[in-house]
């Protein structure tokens, strides 16, 4: 290799500014990245939520590869909380190999796809295509391979972005969000109060997320030096929050080389308890919701068994189950707190990286299955082709 993935980053002389880190600019840029996500693309999405409505798709397919599956999965639950469209979330490579029998020229696929140039995503998309299936591309990369084929585009407002994906899968989130609301609008299943209501929702989260990272990133970054040297970590999410608990998981691997495991809500009970011993850290996405009381019975036995329990939510009841609380002060509907609960998991998983010594921003493994390319004048990260 004539230089690696560390030099090609290095290239372009604005990745780190004033942050010691690219991935720590991501974070701080992420409020902008959402507030131009949303506002960028509402009269478009809305255009497009109007054609899908018109062309009747008996199946719904969003797909994507880690991250940006994660991203995809809190649209596929507004979808279905707000609109009451049925949609399945799968990994690409999982389209690709075993396609679903209903895959057909009455499916709408949407891969997200920060790069649009991944292997798995090529391959599913070319397979949706092959059974005449639409396809509504989410890209960073409006001259992709995947942008090419699709029938329709939304575009991601990222830009330059290094390695380890955070901004890009906040803006795949808020995109996720605006089409559910969009195809309500559209489909006329709430009322124009309700959908204005979480419309002002949506478009308040960006100012929120920026004050929320000036509010616990000291906290994070001291809870980070304890929870480093941790031999497991896990993570708990309900509902739209058990995306949010996968992503925070797969970065913590990433940046910071911990195991770390994502769990669904009362799963958690079944078997994952048993290696909870004292200090083990469990994080837990506890919004105001439909599970919030389960949680709650789940944090009394990790605080039984001992554990470091790390809340994220609001209120007393919280607070004095934890051992460290993040307060989300923020009042919103549970399938957007995601764009909110996100962030503390981001700034979670560099300062543990950091504390550990780690350069966060070049995961080791990196090399092996991916390269950069420089595409619309900026460097692209993306996995090789398998």
């Amino acid at each position: 290799m004539a230089h690696g993935l560390k030099d090609e980053c290095r290239e372009n002389k604005n990745l780190k500014k004033d942050f010691p880190s690219v991935m720590l600019r991501d974070i701080h840029d992420e409020p902008r990245v959402l507030r131009e996500s949303i506002a960028g693309n509402e009269r478009e999405v809305e255009r497009i939520a109007r054609e899908i409505s018109c062309r009747r798709y008996s199946s719904f397919f969003i797909i994507g590869c880690t991250t940006s599956l994660f991203g995809g999965m809190v649209g596929k639950y507004a979808m279905e909380e707000y609109a009451g469209i049925p949609v399945r979330a799968l990994p690409a490579s999982e389209i690709a190999s075993y396609p679903p029998p209903d895959l057909s020229e009455r499916s709408l696929v949407i891969p997200f796809s920060r790069s649009g140039e991944t292997g798995d995503i090529l391959e599913a998309v070319a397979l949706a295509k092959s059974r005449k299936a639409d396809v509504l591309a989410v890209t960073n990369t409006l001259s992709s391979s995947l942008a090419k084929e699709a029938t329709y585009i939304i575009p991601l407002m990222v830009s330059e972005e290094g390695l380890v994906m955070t901004k890009s899968v906040g803006a795949e989130m808020a995109v996720g969000l605006l089409l559910a609301l969009k195809m309500v609008t559209v489909e006329d299943k709430l009322s124009k109060a309700r959908v204005e209501e979480l419309l002002s929702q949506l478009r308040a989260i960006p100012d929120q997320a920026e004050r929320l990272i000036l509010d616990v990133e000291p906290r994070v970054a001291a809870l980070a030096e304890e929870v480093s040297s941790s031999e497991h970590l896990f993570i708990i999410g309900n509902g739209p929050n058990y995306a949010t608990a996968l992503e925070g998981m797969l970065k913590m691997k990433e940046a910071a080389l911990i195991h770390a495991e994502a769990c669904q809500g009362n799963e958690f009970r079944h078997g994952h308890i048993n290696i909870i011993k004292r200090g083990t850290p469990v994080v837990a996405l506890a919004p105001e919701g439909r599970s919030y009381p389960k949680m709650l019975r789940i944090l009394k036995d990790c605080r039984e068994a001992e554990a470091r329990v790390i809340v994220e939510g609001r209120g007393t009841e919280l607070r004095e189950l934890s051992r460290n609380f993040m307060e989300i002060a923020f009042h919103v509907d549970e399938p957007l707190t995601p764009l909110l609960y996100l962030v503390p998991l981001q700034l979670l998983a560099y300062y543990s990286g950091v504390s550990k010594g780690l350069d966060v921003d070049h995961p080791p493994g990196s090399e092996r299955v991916g390269t950069y390319q420089k595409v619309e004048g900026r460097l692209v990260y993306h996995i090789r082709k398998t």
